[in-house]
């Protein structure tokens, strides 16, 4: 366990307690941290660190505040009935923490950065502003399955010409913004928040990518339609309830599609083949909801999903920030939280095959990952990962 000091001129002045792990060579020069994703922790990279170690790297895991073992500061002392003043979640807190770990657990050796999906963003974010109390030292960063934002307030956002940034119509648009500002209402409800949340966390719910909402008339049910990327949750209309109903005078359809990040749907987050359906087993079903138990985890939860979705991933490469970083993007070609035709991962494979649109300075490639790979390839297929992953950190070291 490591107690860091939010101490950076941004940070907040808090302690939190960290858990973080450590294998291979303590005095290796090639030092690796690996980065999970939104609702995993460190036990995800379960099929990775051994390769890692077996070619000679430094290993370090860490569990970003708010999952896994670290803290769930979510709730405080004399506040656990107000979820609307909790400690803020944000891209910007996680990417200081990272920065920190690093320094902190590395030793002062420079560090390549190892991330997916939320861990990604997480990674970029720090390699970019280098927040943190300690400047980060970075090789490299390998992005498997970049999140867009920390949650789908990011897929509402409008770009510069007063438009969805998605390429939403602007009726899903003001479907999605009326339906999310109902699921923000609810979340700053301490009752009804933690009923949801106890819902979301089920075993069986988390297991079968379906989330029961009882006698609502709802349920979630992941559905893959690659030329929206908003659409990833299918909510499934109960004509007879009220509330439904209510959503249906809003849909242009018979169903309503929207985003709405739950934790883990396991079975819909990983693809359909049958290598990817063996790797949802138990110790993963457990990895994610075990962390659930903790006290603060339900106003964590909430908070995640009610914070702001920082910085998107693609502004941040207009920004020149990262030009002289080596980056290695993989991203499963069968994703259906961030597609490969989806936004982000197409501004990056542009960016990567060169010509006028790039800098051809940058040392950044793209590789798809393909054969029906889902959100997380590095647990879905760590061999295809690895087969990317360890020559390019061997380049790194040279």
């Amino acid at each position: 366990m490591w107690r860091w000091l939010d101490a950076a001129p941004a940070g907040s002045g808090r302690s939190h307690d960290v858990t973080w792990h450590a294998f291979g060579p303590t005095e290796s020069a090639s030092v690796v941290v690996l980065v999970h994703g939104f609702g995993a922790s460190s036990r995800h990279w379960r099929g990775n660190v051994a390769a890692l170690v077996d070619m000679g790297h430094r290993v370090l895991t860490v569990d970003l505040l708010g999952f896994g073992g670290s803290d769930k500061p979510g709730v405080f002392p004399g506040d656990e009935e107000n979820l609307s003043e909790n400690f803020e979640f944000s891209i910007e807190l996680w990417a200081r923490q990272l920065s920190d770990f690093a320094a902190y657990a590395a030793t002062g050796r420079s560090v390549a950065l190892v991330g997916n999906s939320l861990g990604s963003l997480v990674c970029l974010v720090a390699a970019a502003k280098k927040t943190g109390a300690t400047p980060l030292r970075v090789r490299g960063l390998c992005l498997i399955n970049t999140a867009g934002a920390m949650n789908n307030r990011g897929a509402l956002a409008l770009d510069d010409d007063g438009l969805p940034s998605d390429g939403l119509s602007p009726v899903t648009l003001r479907v999605a913004q009326t339906v999310f500002a109902l699921l923000d209402w609810v979340l700053s409800k301490p009752p009804l928040a933690r009923w949801l949340f106890d819902r979301v966390r089920r075993r069986d719910n988390v297991r079968a990518g379906e989330i029961d909402l009882g006698d609502t008339g709802l349920s979630f049910h992941i559905l893959y339609l690659p030329s929206r990327p908003i659409h990833r949750v299918f909510l499934q209309i109960n004509p007879s309830c009220t509330c439904c109903r209510f959503f249906l005078s809003l849909s242009p359809s018979p169903t309503l599609s929207l985003s709405l990040c739950v934790p883990a749907v396991l079975e819909s987050v990983y693809s359909t083949r049958a290598a990817a359906s063996s790797r949802v087993d138990d110790e993963l079903v457990d990895l994610i909801t075990s962390p659930a138990d903790d006290p603060g985890a339900p106003a964590t939860f909430a908070a995640i999903l009610r914070g702001p979705p920082g910085p998107r991933p693609d502004k941040l490469a207009e920004s020149g920030a990262l030009d002289d970083v080596p980056i290695l993007f993989l991203w499963g070609d069968a994703d259906p939280f961030t597609p490969l035709e989806g936004g982000v991962p197409t501004f990056f494979r542009a960016r990567c095959a060169g010509g006028a649109a790039a800098t051809e300075a940058r040392d950044w490639r793209f590789e798809a990952l393909t054969g029906g790979v889902g959100h997380c390839p590095h647990d879905e297929c760590p061999d295809l990962v690895h087969a990317r992953l360890l020559p390019w950190l061997s380049e790194l070291a040279t």
